[in-house]
């Protein structure tokens, strides 16, 4: 494990993935293209927890205020979510959120009016 918690086979698998959307993103890939389920690329690696990713996605010009078609997350959103789950917020699920605010991600972005975001991601804006 390293300062981070990641382990050398985890690091591994970003960067395999890395090179992949690299290679996708060199032959001119749709980086907003939806799976079927309503996700895009950014999402996927944002709930992974990927920053490097995200931030080349964002770079292609991937739109960080999309939302997905069932509960109309945005990445931010996920972001959130995903950093609640961990104990103390990890390091690469705060680079993440650094990342999409500094993109433009709308920090007021809500499910419903009945939903907020409430993890750094929105402290970081008031």
């Amino acid at each position: 494990m390293d300062t981070e918690g990641t382990s050398p086979a985890n690091k591994d698998n970003e960067r395999v993935k890395l090179a992949m959307v690299e290679l996708l993103l060199m032959f001119k890939a749709d980086v907003d293209a939806l799976t079927s389920d309503g996700f895009t690329p950014l999402m996927i690696a944002v709930q992974l927890g990927y920053p490097t990713i995200c931030a080349k996605l964002i770079k292609a010009g991937a739109d960080v205020n999309l939302r997905e078609k069932s509960v109309q997350n945005t990445a931010l959103i996920f972001a959130e979510q995903n950093g609640r789950k961990v104990l103390n917020w990890d390091v690469k699920m705060l680079a993440v959120v650094n990342i999409l605010l500094k993109a433009g991600a709308d920090p007021a972005a809500t499910r419903s009016a009945r939903t907020r975001c409430t993890g750094p991601s929105c402290l970081s804006c008031r």
